[in-house]
C-alpha cells in the first residue's frame, strides 16, 4: 500500500474498495467478526478520504500506508476461505480481494520499466 500513496486518495480509495468487498464476501454468520474488522477499515478509509482529495490537506505517510496494507493482508488471510481443504480458493480469494492494489503496483512497475525510468527490472520492483 505504500507504493499507492503517491497520489491524493489512491491508497485510501483502494483500501476502501478492497475492504468493502472483503466485508461483502465475509458476511456469513461464521465470519461476522471478520466483516466487522473490514467495516472498521472501510469506515476509517472513508473518513480519511474527505481530507485526502485534491488538494490534499493530510497524508497517510509510511506508517498509515503500512498499517492499511497490514490490516488488509491480515483480514484477507484470516477468512474461512484460507483453509487447507481448498488450496485454490485459499490463494484466489485474497488475490481477488486485493486486486485493485495489486493491479496498480504491477502496472506502475511495468510502465516504469517500459518508459526507462529504471534500467533493470530489480530497480523497477524495489523502487516502485
Amino acid at each position: 500500500m505504500n507504493s499507492l500513496d503517491h497520489m491524493d486518495g489512491n491508497c485510501a480509495g483502494a483500501a476502501a474498495v478492497s475492504s468493502f468487498f472483503t466485508f461483502a464476501y465475509a458476511w456469513d454468520p461464521p465470519q461476522q467478526w471478520l466483516s466487522y474488522a473490514a467495516v472498521a477499515v472501510l469506515g476509517s478509509c472513508l473518513g480519511f478520504l474527505q481530507f485526502n482529495w485534491k488538494p490534499a490537506r493530510i497524508f497517510l505517510g509510511n506508517s498509515g500506508a503500512f498499517l492499511l496494507g497490514f490490516l488488509l493482508a491480515a483480514i484477507s488471510i484470516l477468512g474461512s476461505w484460507a483453509s487447507k481443504d481448498e488450496p485454490v480458493k485459499a490463494v484466489l480469494v485474497p488475490i481477488l480481494l486485493l486486486g485493485v492494489p495489486l493491479y496498480d503496483i504491477t502496472l506502475a512497475t511495468f510502465l516504469r520499466y517500459k518508459n526507462r525510468v529504471v534500467t533493470n527490472l530489480y530497480e523497477a520492483i524495489v523502487y516502485c
